[in-house]
């Protein structure tokens, strides 16, 4: 991840995420936090069965958010809130 930032231009706010297909992506939250970006992810790449509910009930999307969300706070960051999201990438 860090050769891929190192082409980022300078100077100018970019923002950036990481994403998999077909892979976790709770285990690169953490870098790209650390690094300045964020995270993309959802039921539809993985199905994030270790956030397994009671009696092994998969996750909701709700419920994976919603892990993603506590260890951004963990890292000392905050979540955007939709309006926040819609800001920064210029989106009406």
């Amino acid at each position: 991840m860090r050769t891929i930032l190192e082409f980022l231009p300078e100077g100018r706010a970019v923002h950036w995420s990481v994403l998999t297909y077909g892979s976790n992506a709770l285990s690169l939250l953490g870098a790209a936090v650390e690094a300045g970006g964020h995270v993309a992810l959802g039921l539809g790449d993985w199905p994030y069965l270790e956030l397994s509910g009671s009696g092994g009930r998969p996750p909701g999307n709700a419920e994976v958010v919603a892990a993603a969300a506590a260890m951004v706070r963990a890292l000392g960051r905050e979540v955007a809130t939709p309006r926040q999201a819609r800001e920064m990438l210029a989106l009406a």
